[in-house]
């Protein structure tokens, strides 16, 4: 239910209770109003009797929690109990290997003894020679040469290529999205934390000290789209937006702020159709309101940390 869509940045998340090896789990594909999807998370039980719960909820593409209900603020549960005795570790036998050999020689090949003809070829930039066939091989044979012309220039055919991105600086990482034949670097200090066809999620490292609280982007691919915008855009966000080209692609630049609950949310989206496939870049700057802090930590400097969109953009290129 609802009127977002749950890309892949949103996750089935751990909350409390026992976690029984769990980890915050992505969907795997974008899911639009009215859809469903599964999402498979894998747990194990523990090895000591009792009974265990681990309580879960979701988590948006900002990383905030919600649950489920009228409220949207209860979490579901996973109950497991566990009786009975556990396996004991099986003590391993060691067993010989024992191998019985075969009473026959391995084969062996005795070659022909067959005279190669041989040839001298004079000095020739390039040539091609066939030897003249006859019945029987002999000591030598004069062989027939049919000179070939090599310009000392080859014209190439136009092929039209769209150059591979290259790096922009010393130890950025590359990202590639091998199904939809797209790729992008990301700065040091990236982490990927998800990675699938249909989408993926990086923080980006950012200065410590201030409001800000986290920089990342979610990268989003929708086929057959009739329409392409970020995944943040919607009919609340009233966001601003222009067409820019960026390595000869046409890109729809989106830029907005909202707020929710002391947390302010900048984020600047780059979206182009690919055929009729939609590739969405989408760059966050998640902070803090300086007033919800007894004492105001130092505002984050949004010029100097959004400038590094621009230039993981400008490494965008098809591949």
């Amino acid at each position: 239910m609802g009127t977002c869509t749950w890309t892949g940045s949103y996750k089935a998340a751990f909350v409390s209770g026992a976690p029984m090896g769990g980890v915050d789990t992505p969907l795997a594909q974008n899911t639009f109003p009215g859809q469903t999807a599964d999402v498979a998370v894998s747990l194990v039980a523990p090895g000591v009797a009792g009974s265990y719960r681990g309580y879960w909820e979701f988590k948006n593409a900002f990383g905030t929690l919600f649950g489920i209900g009228s409220s949207a603020s209860s979490a579901w549960w996973v109950d497991i109990r566990v009786s009975g005795t556990p396996f004991a570790t099986p003590t391993p036998i060691t067993q010989p290997a024992t191998a019985t050999p075969t009473s026959a020689p391995a084969a062996t090949a005795t070659p022909t003894s067959v005279s190669a003809p041989t040839a001298t070829p004079t000095s020739v930039a390039a040539s091609t020679w066939t030897p003249t066939p006859t019945g029987a091989p002999v000591a030598t044979q004069t062989p027939t040469f049919t000179p070939t012309a090599v310009p000392p220039t080859a014209t190439p055919t136009a092929v039209q290529v769209t150059p591979t991105p290259t790096l922009v600086a010393s130890g950025w990482q590359l990202y590639q999205n091998t199904k939809y034949g797209f790729a992008f670097q990301i700065p040091p200090g990236s982490v990927v934390t998800s990675k699938f066809d249909n989408g993926g999620h990086v923080l980006l490292p950012f200065t410590s000290g201030t409001n800000l609280v986290e920089k990342y982007m979610d990268v989003t691919v929708a086929e057959n789209a009739s329409s392409c915008k970020s995944i943040y855009s919607n009919a609340m966000s009233q966001a601003s937006a222009q067409t820019v080209t960026i390595n000869g692609i046409q890109f729809l630049q989106e830029t907005s702020t909202e707020g929710a609950a002391g947390n302010v949310y900048d984020w600047t989206g780059y979206s182009t159709f690919k055929g009729t496939t939609c590739i969405s870049l989408s760059f966050v700057l998640h902070s803090n309101n300086p007033g919800v802090f007894p004492t105001p930590p130092p505002v984050y400097d949004k010029a100097a940390e959004s400038a590094v969109f621009s230039t993981i953009m400008s490494t965008f290129g098809y591949q």
